[in-house]
């Protein structure tokens, strides 16, 4: 019901990559943390995007000759981790801070 999603402050991870008529990325986390000025590194460093396989072979073959630090930092290909689920979260003592989903 409602009240028990807003209760226990469940969420929904929704797809926003291989969904019939979806646009890559739009309306996804990855966008998100972007939009506030978060890095591709920062974001894959803590866990909440990856780059998918398509992404990954594409830049071992077409950018040998540049910098890995720098082709870490695109976006190109980095997709939510989380998607098509359901996010419980999991609050600290207080119940204000959530410290894990």
């Amino acid at each position: 019901s409602p009240a028990t999603v807003q209760r226990f402050a469940l969420g929904y991870a929704g797809d926003s990559y291989f969904k019939p008529g979806c646009v890559w990325g739009e309306g996804s986390l990855v966008e998100y943390l972007r939009s506030y000025g978060f890095s591709a590194q920062e974001i894959e460093d803590a866990g909440l995007a990856t780059r998918s396989k398509k992404s990954t072979y594409k830049n071992v073959f077409e950018s040998q000759n540049s910098d890995k630090e720098k082709d870490m930092d695109t976006f190109e290909g980095l997709m939510d981790r989380f998607r098509e689920r359901v996010i419980v979260p999991i609050f600290d003592e207080t119940g204000k801070n959530v410290i894990a989903f």
